[in-house]
């Protein structure tokens, strides 16, 4: 599943709750965990043969001389793409679980990865410019999204610094999603880069798809709304916020589409079904303002990344803490979309892969 990337320059969340801080820890973002936020990977093609190594209990990965800001597994969990901080440049590298580096590029910025549902590309997300996609075989750029307007420029209107918040593969691949700052999301086509649709006005801090034709949108305002892409319209509108306060919301969608966890304002992490928007679960919590959530590949826990580099998990099914181990000064982390293996980015290089155990 995808958590977001990079926990401490992260994007929303996977939605961002605040501003961003360059400094390192738990900074609030809604891409990373670097926000996405805050990445769960897509879950891994139904033609996939190639079955991955079996996961270590723990691992690590020795990636250089920087902190790891961005993490994503490959669909089927045999690869990790990083992005490590160098100064003022970000080089992003291709791993495998058994810790041979196939390629590394270097790049501008990076806030957030995402693989693509075939495994085959792999978007770079430059939070306050453009999303590149590579060429998951060599690191090679194929194309290039720059970050759009937003409405009140394009009527020539100042506005707020833009932002992109979130950018998440549609399940079968062929579409890419924008969330940006202050308000909009933007769909593309992700094979050639085409703008497929905008939805202005929407006050967005984080978008992932539930489904082929619809995304769950998180806003400012403490909404979680369910809109259609083609039509634009909102399906379901329903607060988050229990007592209707304007707080921006953060988000994360299951491997299937079928769940959302949301927390805002220092709230417990809320479980809905994507279909209906019932309620299923409370998850408590410190009562402090989560910067990313992610579910597991198995879609039965939910990692938080909280202020202070620090990462805990919970059961979707019953609530309690699921030990992590390495959990504490994490820069960033990503579940594997195979089940409970989870992969936490520090500040030293390092990428440390282990498996979050359940004890209900």
């Amino acid at each position: 599943m995808v958590a977001r990337g990079d926990v401490g320059d992260q994007l929303l969340s996977p939605a961002r709750a605040g501003p961003a801080s360059a400094a390192g820890g738990l900074a609030a973002v809604a891409l990373v965990v670097s926000l996405a936020a805050v990445v769960a990977s897509p879950p891994p093609p139904a033609d996939a043969q190639d079955a991955p190594p079996p996961a270590p209990s723990r691992r690590v990965l020795d990636a250089g001389d920087g902190p790891v800001v961005a993490l994503a597994f490959s669909p089927d969990g045999a690869l990790i793409a990083l992005a490590i901080a160098n100064g003022e440049r970000h080089r992003i590298e291709l791993w495998e679980l058994t810790g041979k580096r196939r390629w590394s590029v270097d790049a501008a910025r990076c806030d957030a990865l995402r693989f693509a549902p075939d495994g085959a590309s792999i978007a770079v997300v430059d939070r306050v410019r453009r999303v590149r996609l590579l060429d998951a075989a060599d690191g090679s750029q194929t194309r290039e999204l720059p970050m759009p307007a937003s409405a009140p420029e394009r009527k020539g209107r100042r506005t707020q610094d833009p932002e992109i918040r979130e950018v998440a593969f549609s399940p079968d691949g062929r579409s890419i999603v924008m969330a940006c700052a202050p308000s909009s999301v933007h769909v593309f086509s992700a094979k050639g880069g085409k703008p497929k649709k905008t939805l202005d006005d929407l006050g967005a801090t984080w978008a992932g798809w539930v489904g082929k034709r619809e995304l769950a949108v998180g806003t400012s305002a403490g909404e979680l709304l369910i809109v259609d892409v083609r039509s634009g319209k909102t399906k379901r509108r329903f607060p988050i916020h229990p007592t209707g306060r304007r707080e921006a919301v953060t988000l994360a969608v299951s491997g299937d589409g079928e769940l959302l966890a949301a927390a805002t304002g220092g709230q417990p992490v809320a479980i809905y079904a994507a279909d209906s928007g019932e309620k299923r679960a409370s998850l408590e919590g410190p009562a402090i303002r989560y910067l990313a959530l992610a579910f597991s590949g198995d879609g039965e826990a939910v990692a938080f990344a909280m202020p202070g580099t620090r990462i805990a998990v919970r059961s979707v099914a019953t609530g309690a803490p699921i030990p992590l181990p390495d959990g504490d000064g994490a820069r960033s982390f990503a579940w594997s979309p195979t089940g409970r293996v989870i992969a936490i980015g520090t500040r030293d290089g390092q990428v440390r892969v282990v498996e979050a155990s359940a004890t209900d």
